[in-house]
Parts: C-alpha cells; structure tokens; sequence
C-alpha cells in the first residue's frame, strides 16, 4: 500500500517522459514541493523511482546506462516535535467525518501502531492486537484498552486506505491541526504514557522499537505488564 500510494503521487509529473529523465523528473518534483512536504515523505516517494530506475537498468534492460546514481535524496532531520494531547487527539475524532476513520484514530493514538500496522493486523476479542508485520520483523502483542478497545470493535476496517487518508486529512484541518501527521498520533501515545510515569523500557516494548540496545531492555516484557502500563492512560 505504501509503495502504490507514493508512485501515484509522482506519477502524474512521469507520464509521457522517458525513462531517461527520471533524474530531472525528480528534481523537478523536489522543487515544487519542498516545504510543503516533509523531506521524508519526498525520500519516500524519490525511492520508488530510483528503485524503478536502477531495475530498468539491471533486470529489464529497458535503460542502457544506469542512471539510480543521478537521483538525488534530500537531507533528512527525522527528529519531529509533535505531540497531542488526549483532548486534541479527540478533538480531530470528532472531526471524522466516517465512523472508520474515528476508528483508526483511537487505535492509532491508544496503541501507538503505526498505520500499516494498524491495517494488517488482527484483533482478538477485543483484548489485544496480535501485529504480525512489523517494521522491526518481529510479531508482537499490543493490548487494547480504553478508546482503543472501543474502537477495534470496527475492524477490519471496510474503507479503502486513499479514502481513510483523505478523511484524516480533512479532520486535522477541521481541528485545527494541518501540521499533525498520523504518526505523531504514534508520538503522542509515548509522550501520554511517559507523562504518567511509564518507563522507557516499557514504551518501547509497546512500540516495537527495532534498536538492538532497546530491544535487550524490554525482551521481557509481557502481555500484563504492557497492559498494565496502557490502563494509565485509558
């Protein structure tokens, strides 16, 4: 989904273009957009191409030079200052326009899931989400607690992502929060819980975080203890 969302994003500025002039294509694309998107979601799209370009070169022999090498990728700060608060997260809820969006909303803000998480994974009796693809590889258990666990009982959700996008979208506007990215919904779940004394270790077992330091810290964490730890917050 992510890769089909980001191809159709650029493809418009590719259409009746070579292959050839996919660096310029590029560059193009950076020029009219940088500052308005962040540089890594125009990373994220930039990749797409150089990943088409270097398999137009390699594997399917459409290019005959190789040309990946002239795409270039913008510098990136990931280190992103957004946190809401319970009230603004349900404020943009509120501001949903479908029952699914508000959906994905809670979980997304009451679990701390990323949203492709939140999409694959399967729920079990409204106790917890078992993620089965997670960035880091790993499956992991995430218990579902107050408006998450209200939430879930929506999934699997019915809408297509473009459309559940969209509504998001519009709803932060509403609220008064255009800046605010889905996945600071993921921030703000860590800010809420180490604002009521959670520890680190705990957080990141909850999240899912790949570092092979953190990892270490909270290899035993269970099911009771994440549990525990996201009644703070219910």
């Amino acid at each position: 989904y992510g890769t089909l969302k980001h191809l159709q994003k650029i493809m418009p500025l590719c259409v009746g273009r070579p292959l050839s002039e996919l660096p310029s294509v590029v560059d193009r694309y950076i020029s009219q957009n940088i500052g308005i998107l962040a540089p890594a979601t125009l990373n994220r799209r930039i990749l797409v191409l150089k990943r088409i370009a270097n398999l137009s070169h390699k594997q399917w022999e459409w290019l005959d030079q190789p040309i990946a090498h002239k795409i270039r990728l913008l510098p990136v700060n990931n280190a992103r200052q957004v946190y809401l608060t319970k009230e603004e997260i349900l404020k943009i809820v509120r501001c949903c326009e479908r029952r699914e969006t508000r959906a994905l909303v809670l979980v997304a803000a009451w679990t701390g899931l990323r949203l492709g998480e939140i999409i694959t994974s399967s729920a079990n009796a409204r106790k917890w989400i078992y993620v089965k693809d997670s960035k880091n590889g790993k499956p992991r258990v995430v218990p579902l607690v107050g408006y998450a666990k209200w939430a879930i009982k929506d999934f699997p959700l019915k809408l297509h992502p473009r459309t559940l996008t969209r509504d998001w979208e519009a709803a932060r506007a509403k609220a008064g929060f255009p800046h605010v990215h889905f996945h600071d919904l993921r921030h703000s779940f860590a800010s809420m819980l180490l604002a009521k004394g959670v520890t680190m270790g705990v957080i990141g077992g909850i999240l899912g975080h790949k570092s092979q330091q953190t990892t270490k810290r909270y290899a035993h964490l269970s099911v009771e203890a994440a549990t525990e730890a996201l009644r703070k917050i219910a």
